[in-house]
């Protein structure tokens, strides 16, 4: 485990050195592009589970260039409801942290892309890491399938394939169109015991989401709703909920 978690901060390292070499210097072919987002969630979801049934604010800083990306991610609680979960009251702290590191490309309509995720759990003590594989293509509804596969805590693999529109939308001033996505998740035996403490393979939940963007020049803003359905009826027995219904605004920044 310490040589994965050592390859890990080294994907992680190589990659941000690469898109800050890009950034820097004017012999290298590309540039290294940022956005930020801050989105305010009504309820933090995940993968079927809820694991903040109250407001919380999830910011996300993406730094790219060439074929490689990373991604810090983080959310944080707004309410004292870690009190109610024996965590004691983290309203205004970070909850959870997420480093991703990811390689891609392009072939045609097809892109191939893989990477790590370290989850890191702040106050907890608890971290875990992913290695994914993703594959996706440009036609119509833009389908992908990603492989998630946990290395550390839970050992067990996670399936997502998803589907995503966008409807542009001309003459209607900020509103630039509307966004649809569909996704399904399938967990291995050994991810729905680790997470759900159910001991066989089944799917786990549906996403349904729908935004709506406004474009300000490289300031955005989207409302969205979100609506998690939990498949199976086991672990939607084991969660003691059917589905999650939630909303977010999401300000974006282009930089």
């Amino acid at each position: 485990m310490l040589k994965v978690k050592g390859l890990l901060r080294k994907m992680f390292l190589a990659g941000l050195g690469v898109m800050v070499l890009g950034g820097v210097s004017g012999g290298m072919a590309y540039a290294a592009e940022t956005s930020l987002d801050i989105p305010l969630v009504s309820k933090y979801v995940w993968r079927g589970i809820q694991a903040n049934e109250e407001a919380v604010l999830q910011p996300s800083l993406s730094v790219s260039g060439g074929d490689f990306s990373f991604n810090l991610w983080g959310n944080m609680d707004l309410t004292g409801f870690g009190e109610e979960a024996g965590y004691g009251n983290r309203c205004g702290e970070f909850t959870e942290l997420d480093l991703t590191g990811e390689y891609g490309r392009s072939f045609g309509i097809m892109s191939i892309a893989v990477g790590a995720i370290s989850y890191i759990f702040p106050g907890i003590g608890s971290t875990t890491h992913e290695l994914y594989a993703s594959f996706s293509a440009e036609v119509p509804a833009s389908p992908s399938l990603t492989i998630y596969s946990d290395v550390d805590e839970v050992k067990g693999s996670y399936f997502l394939l998803s589907l995503g529109h966008s409807f542009e939308l001309k003459d209607t001033g900020p509103l630039t169109g509307i966004d649809l996505g569909l996704s399904a998740g399938y967990g291995s035996g050994s991810y729905n015991r680790g997470y759900f403490g159910l001991d066989k393979a089944a799917p786990v939940d549906m996403v349904a989401s729908l935004g709506l963007p406004l474009s300000f020049g490289k300031l955005s803003v989207t409302p969205s709703a979100v609506y998690s359905y939990i498949l199976d009826s086991e672990i939607s027995e084991a969660m003691d909920q059917s589905g999650y219904f939630f909303f977010s605004l999401n300000l974006g920044l282009t930089l």
